[in-house]
């Protein structure tokens, strides 16, 4: 059995000119929850995943409530 590989586009970028202005409005006078699963996900586990994941991110998730998320960058050692 063979596989072809998997290709994906990307849509164009958005601009604000695209957005309902009451949305762009409410996202900032209030929260916006938005999926980026698709982007990928990674999973953790162990004693010490809090410490790792917040020691690798540019937020800090150890204030973070349970059930909360935050849109982060994990870095390297070297940034």
């Amino acid at each position: 059995m063979t596989t072809s590989p998997q290709t994906t586009t990307t849509p164009p970028p958005t601009t604000t000119s695209q957005i309902d202005p009451a949305v762009y409005t409410a996202a900032h006078e209030t929260a916006v929850l938005v999926d980026r699963s698709a982007l990928g996900m990674l999973k953790f586990s162990g004693a010490t995943r809090l410490d790792l994941i917040n020691r690798m991110s540019t937020q800090a998730v150890k204030t973070l409530p349970a059930g909360a998320g935050a849109a982060t960058i994990l870095t390297t050692d070297i940034g």
